[in-house]
């Protein structure tokens, strides 16, 4: 369980050429559990066709 997620930085991308064409965004959030260990998380999003971000894309490291 998390105890505190904080947005760190976000980036906004348009993607052409390669599909799936489109905006991107990137968001990375710090995060710190219950137990003390923390991460970074990185969410994507793409803003689909019918004008709802949707997420595309998760890692952690």
């Amino acid at each position: 369980m998390s105890v505190l997620r904080q947005q760190v930085d976000a980036n906004a991308a348009q993607q052409a050429g390669n599909p799936p064409q489109g905006m991107y965004i990137s968001v990375r959030f710090a995060t710190t559990f219950s137990s003390g260990h923390g991460l970074l998380e990185l969410v994507s999003f793409r803003l689909d066709e019918d004008g709802v971000w949707r997420v595309v894309g998760y890692s952690n490291q």
